[in-house]
């Protein structure tokens, strides 16, 4: 994912996930199952993060970081485990979010 600032200044975010309970898919894999957990991990410049971590951007700069979803051993299969990923911005209430699905498939399959 990518956090971009177009300012003169640094600015951090707080970027924090949220597992959901609703069902969440897409048109190529659908399943009436309800959602998994899932473990997440957050990374950037190849550092783990903790949960609900900052990150500071440099003026008119991009910072990649990753959201990493793995299933939990002896989750149900064949199903969606989503997760929500929102940056909030440290200096004002500019916010925004996105869900993750992530398909737990069969490793027979």
């Amino acid at each position: 994912m990518l956090l971009k600032n177009n300012t003169r200044e640094h600015a951090s975010y707080s970027i924090s996930t949220k597992q959901l309970e609703e069902a969440c898919g897409n048109d190529l894999f659908k399943s009436n199952k309800p959602n998994v957990p899932v473990n997440v991990t957050l990374s950037s410049s190849n550092k783990e993060l903790a949960s609900n971590s900052t990150i500071t951007v440099a003026p008119n700069s991009i910072q990649k970081f990753k959201v990493i979803v793995n299933a939990l051993d002896g989750s149900e299969t064949n199903t969606w485990g989503c997760v929500q990923v929102t940056a909030t911005a440290k200096n004002c209430t500019t916010e925004t979010s996105t869900v993750l699905s992530a398909w737990v498939s069969d490793n027979v399959e």
